[in-house]
């Protein structure tokens, strides 16, 4: 079915209100709601319901960021300053540098201070040593890496590492000691329920079914050892199967429209324990299916499933709503316990972009009245009358390929924000436990195909993705978040890298801006997620002055943007279940003071919001019933404070201009206070420190976190944290006009596209780190990196993968169709098509992994003759199916390109099954004919390996 979205939002006819209003904007309304995502209750309901939920759920919100009731816990004081002392100018002198104790003493030497780096810390103030790695992905490690004989410089980034540990571990603690067990306890509750409503009549019946269908499958996540009820047993074993192989889009039986299952493969800390897995799981499937209201033959914009379909999901959420009034656990109504769920995550996180049951409860109540009950779910027009309510309800903000192998938007619809729009509206429904709302989610949503139009540059940007016959930005980057927030330079690094090239960029990134509230709208601290964005702002845009030279330089702002992206990385691994996804005038001095032990990043504003968030993040769990004082949460959070405090106070007296000497002590022994740190965090939960020196993988800098997904391009837009390089300034001494030499740890940020279907663990990341090729480094980071090639590689970025196109000629599934081997339309996409053995098959989704070689390669090119196998190596598998119909398997190729751009291929793995059936051999054969020859690899040949997964979809 093709949904037609080029005419708009003309709203529904009749029994539907328009979606969006005329002329209503993004903007500040998106902000309005922004804070509210599943908190309004609405009017109409009745005493009863109303002390259901009006107990622990705020009302709507008159303005962003009031009414989440979170807020409350956050106060931040500004520090209080006056700058003094002269800002150094650049360059400094060679004499000058040459002249440092620690070069001329050649301490740096080992540390790979060569000509090159020495040229740039005279020109910039301060080099990133892009070789001098510890060794090591623990801060801790990289400060004592320096030793007593280098002074220290406590970097802004080991800072919000130690938020990033905090905040992961805590949701850990919480989420297996409370939520999971809550969850589990809430299913059975809901079961007891589901069942006695399968003697309803009719549609009633029906949904009481389907609901019984849903619940089994969570409890059968969360306990492979849960019996599920006999009435729902086949399409719950499939739907559990689904979610635990995690592999491809396929048809979800229990929904009854296609979902991509590559997101349940646990990511982040949900890979620590099986039980966290399986939590990881059951919450991403609540979080994602929408219970969809809007019809395929309503009005436009027309919805994704039949009114058949659309009619019982209304039914579903109706049940749903009152069941979590009704059903008792633990002393109370079940919607206590949802409640507090969604509240404990809401708190971490944010709210739910989907409508949630209590909104829902409401649009029953106005569609049914107020005493509706089983038997008013049985009648079609008071059903659509309930879809009709329902709709009426906020939009969701964010798109998260909901029926995307449905919906099909050509490229002449791009560049227009109504179509997104209509997108949007066509996906509303409820979500049990949906996933959340955030302004970053939405800025990146707002900045691909279709708001941003066809490519009208040059060359293949980052984000450039194949459509049709034109190419559009399906993808976005980390940096357009940070120009969102306010970072100039993000978007001109955006704008040189040509990622800017589309036509109606520039309109749909101005709009995306305005998702972004002004600096002190209280939106910034509605949630942890929210404050910790205001940090990441705080980074980029500094409310302290430049006291030191290097701050005056475009290098220093791209390394604080780097810091920002890495630190953001982090925010996004810790949230990836739950995301829909920085003195007194001196005068001069008869002599020089003594050369300090240590700096401080000058940034006390930064440092007094970490405090800020730290507490809110302690009052916050009280409030929840999570005590935080007395126990191991609360001495962490205590112990971050305080140390947080003594940099912001260092920080002011650098500003002040005034010598460090109080501070000798503190900074000199910086690693072994950052350890202590550590070793508090590492005791959260009962993961293990490690032995010795060695620290937790929990703790490593090392990690990764899908952050945008194109099921077109057969890829998700990765985002990862690497292993330390270090930082190395030279810091006019606080109150003297000498200079002396600081290093210490700063992050390292990547940022790929990478294969839909490998969706990175952090064990996987790592692995892919340590490998032959890893991704390269950005190649804006070579303003303050060295060394640093700004040259792409093989290595750099995984090739893009081909677009599903469904004005292609011929596809798998029709070549399927073709040879009789699957029926057409909808039918073998049921359950019981299945069973009867009727299959069709996946298009052609392609793409290599580099894997090593001396060589640099034109991926685009590799990947225009990589697509152009395509429809041969479909018709192996075709062929090979008519004699073996269910015919499933995985290939391995590594392919090795020489510099004449000729191709050898060696199979590296092979399914069992695809060797028998003589499939290797016809495949192999077509990756050879691959040309290359107008493009070949400069410097030596390329290794890359190219997966083929020969998959059946029913």
């Amino acid at each position: 079915m093709r949904v037609n979205l080029a005419a708009g939002l003309l709203g529904l006819a009749a029994a539907f209100a328009p979606v969006v209003a005329p002329g209503c904007s993004r903007g500040s309304d998106r902000k309005a709601q922004a804070m509210n995502r599943g908190l309004e209750r609405g009017g109409g309901d009745d005493g009863s319901r109303d002390a259901v939920w009006s107990a622990t759920v705020p009302p709507i919100a008159a303005a962003a960021g009031s009414g989440t009731g979170f807020d409350r816990f956050y106060s931040y004081v500004a520090p209080e300053y006056r700058v003094a002392g002269p800002t150094p100018t650049l360059p400094i002198p060679a004499d000058r540098v040459a002249a440092i104790p620690a070069l001329r003493d050649e301490l740096l030497a080992h540390l790979g201070m060569d000509g090159g780096a020495a040229e740039r810390l005279s020109r910039d103030g301060f080099v990133v040593l892009a070789d001098a790695r510890s060794g090591s992905a623990d801060f801790g490690a990289g400060y004592r890496w320096l030793g007593k004989e280098m002074a220290v410089y406590v970097t802004s980034d080991s800072v919000l590492h130690l938020l990033h540990l905090v905040f992961d571990r805590t949701l850990l603690v919480v989420e297996t000691e409370h939520l999971a067990p809550l969850l589990a306890r809430l299913m059975i509750a809901l079961r007891a329920a589901a069942r006695a409503g399968l003697a309803w009549p009719g549609a009633a019946g029906d949904a009481a079914r389907a609901n019984l269908a849903v619940i089994e499958v969570v409890a059968r996540v969360l306990d492979p050892e849960t019996i599920v009820s006999p009435e729902v047993r086949d399409e719950v074993l499939m739907e559990v199967a689904a979610i635990e192989e995690h592999e491809w889009t396929r048809h979800s039986p229990v929904f009854g429209y296609d979902e991509d299952y590559t997101n349940y493969v646990p990511r982040g800390h949900y890979t620590r324990s099986e039980a966290l897995e399986r939590y990881f799981r059951a919450m991403v499937w609540l979080g994602r299916m929408t219970f969809l209201v809007r019809a395929s033959d309503d009005p436009e914009p027309g919805g994704l499933v039949d009114r058949a379909l659309a009619r019982r999901f209304a039914a579903q959420s109706a049940l749903f709503s009152r069941w979590l009034d009704t059903v008792p656990l633990d002393g109370a109504p079940a919607a206590r316990s949802w409640d507090r769920i969604y509240r404990t995550t809401a708190f971490f996180v944010g709210f739910a972009d989907d409508l949630t049951p209590p909104e829902v409860g409401s649009a029953a109540t106005t569609a049914l009245g107020r005493d509706w009950g089983p038997e008013d779910l049985v009648d079609g027009a008071g059903l659509d009358a309930l879809r009709a309510a329902i709709a009426a309800g906020r939009k969701p903000g964010i798109y998260s390929d909901t029926g995307a192998t449905t919906l099909q938007v050509g490229p002449e619809e791009s560049g227009r924000p109504e179509v997104v729009d209509g997108i949007l509206a066509a996906t509303a429904g409820m979500r049990f436990m949906g996933q959340r709302w955030t302004p970053d989610g939405e800025v990146m949503g707002r900045l691909v195909f279709p708001t941003v139009g066809p490519h009208n540059g040059e060359g293949s940007p980052f984000t450039l993705v194949a459509l049709q016959s034109s190419g559009v930005r399906g993808f976005a980057r980390g940096l357009d978040v940070m120009s969102a927030m306010g970072s100039s330079r993000a978007g001109a690094i955006v704008e040189t890298l040509g990622d800017a090239s589309y036509e109606n960029f520039a309109e749909a990134r101005e709009a995306a801006a305005g998702v972004f509230p002004a600096v002190g709208d209280p939106s910034w601290r509605a949630t942890v997620y929210w404050a910790w964005l205001d940090l990441l702002r705080e980074v980029v845009l500094p409310t302290a002055p430049p006291v030191q030279g290097f701050q005056t330089t475009d290098a220093w702002t791209d390394r604080m943007l780097n810091t920002s992206l890495a630190s953001w990385t982090e925010l996004r691994h810790d949230s990836v279940l739950y995301v829909k996804q920085t003195g007194v005038v001196g005068g001069l001095r008869e002599s020089e003071p003594p050369r300090p032990t240590g700096f401080v990043d000058p940034y006390p504003e930064l440092y007094a919001k970490v405090r800020s968030l730290v507490r809110m993040v302690r009052f916050g769990l009280q409030d929840l019933g999570f005590p935080a004082e007395g126990d191991a949460v609360g001495n962490v959070l205590t112990g971050i404070d305080g140390v947080v405090l003594r940099l912001q106070e260092i920080a002011i007296r650098e500003l002040r201009d005034e010598p460090l000497t109080n501070d000798v002590a503190f900074l000199s022994d910086f690693a072994s206070v950052y350890d202590e740190l550590l070793d508090r965090i590492s005791g959260l939960g009962g993961l293990p420190r490690g032995t010795g020196e060695s620290l937790a993988e929990d703790l490593w800098t090392t990690l990764a976190v899908d952050v945008q997904s194109n099921l077109w391009a057969g890829e998700v837009l990765e985002e990862g944290s690497g292993a330390l390089e270090l930082l190395v300034v030279a810091a006019r001494i606080p109150g003297g006009t000498d200079y002396f030499i600081a290093a210490g740890p700063v992050f390292t940020h990547y940022e790929f596209r990478h294969p839909l279907r490998a969706r990175l663990t952090d064990a996987a990341w790592r692995e892919l780190l340590d490998g032959d090729a890893p991704p390269a480094h950005p190649a804006w980071t070579c303003s303050f990196r060295h060394p640093c090639s700004a040259r792409g590689s093989a290595a750099g970025s995984v090739a893009p993968s081909p677009p599903v196109d469904a004005a292609a000629p011929m596809t798998l599934r029709d070549w399927l169709v073709a040879h009789g081997v699957a029926p057409r339309g909808r039918a073998a996409s049921s359950p019981s098509a299945r069973r009867e053995g009727l299959w069709h098959g996946r298009s052609c989704l392609l793409s290599g992994v580099p894997s090593g070689g001396e060589g640099w390669l034109d991926l685009n090119a590799f990947q225009q003759a990589l697509n152009g196998q395509c429809e041969a190596i479909d018709r192996c598998y075709v062929d090979a199916l008519a004699g073996r119909p269910t015919l499933e398997g995985q290939l391995d190729f590594d392919l090795v390109i020489d510099e004449r751009g000729r191709v050898s291929v060696d199979l590296a793995d092979v399914s069992p099954a695809l060797d028998v059936a003589g499939v290797v051999e016809c495949i192999e054969g077509r990756l050879r004919a691959m040309n290359l020859t107008s493009s070949p690899p400069e410097g030596g040949e390329v290794r890359i390996r190219v997966p083929v997964v020969l998959a059946l979809e029913w």
